[in-house]
Formats: structure tokens, C-alpha cells, sequence
């Protein structure tokens, strides 16, 4: 077993180890560095390491791509709102779904009668 650390693990030393934000460029150029990654190494990794950052939940994105530990930061400051799940507004949104397709049902039937009458 090699002793060489994960690509998230390198951000999360080098993130810890700074007092502010950190931009995502700054980022990726010590990944890159301490992973002693080839440029097309590091251009074919660079994608699976941004999602890997989004969804570790060590992390958090304040915005303009600056990253910092979620531990650093206030509960408000970081807290990802999810609507709420509305049952009202989901009856109305499928009656409306209904509605829609009826008036489609009716169209279609009426350019229907049309052709059986160009038939005879």
C-alpha cells in the first residue's frame, strides 16, 4: 500500500492549513503539485476532482469558486435551502397537466372527423 495521499485529501490539508477562502485555480495547482500530475493528466482529472469537492461534505463553496471548510463557517452561511415539497401545488400543477391534455384529445378527435369526411 502506497503512503501517497488522495487528491481531496490534499485539498483538505492545504484548505485547513490557510485562515480565508481559497479560489478553486489555487487549488487544483497544489493538487496538481503534490500528485505530481502530467499536464494531460491533470487535464483529464480536473473535472472528477471538481465533483468530487462538490459532493465531499467537508467542503463549501462561498461563491466566485472559492472554496473553504464547511467546519469554518456558520450553519446560515452554508446551509443549502430545498424547497419545500407542497402537496397543493403539485395537485394543481397535474390538474393543469390534465387540462392540457384533454384540450390536445379534443384537437386531435376534430382533425380526425375532418379526414373521414374527406374520405367520402
Amino acid at each position: 500500500m502506497t503512503n501517497e495521499k488522495s487528491m481531496i485529501q490534499i485539498a483538505y490539508d492545504m484548505i485547513s492549513k490557510r485562515k480565508r477562502l481559497v479560489a478553486f485555480k489555487k487549488i487544483w495547482e497544489e493538487v496538481v503539485k503534490q500528485a505530481k500530475l502530467s499536464p494531460d493528466e491533470a487535464d483529464e482529472l480536473i473535472s472528477n476532482f471538481y465533483t468530487e469537492l462538490t459532493l465531499d461534505g467537508r467542503f463549501f463553496n462561498a461563491g466566485n469558486n472559492e472554496w473553504d471548510l464547511r467546519s469554518r463557517n456558520l450553519f446560515e452561511k452554508v446551509k443549502v435551502d430545498i424547497p419545500e415539497n407542497d402537496d397543493d401545488d403539485e395537485e394543481e400543477k397535474e390538474e393543469k397537466d390534465d387540462i392540457i391534455d384533454d384540450e390536445e384529445d379534443e384537437e386531435f378527435d376534430e382533425d380526425e372527423d375532418k379526414d373521414e369526411e374527406d374520405e367520402y
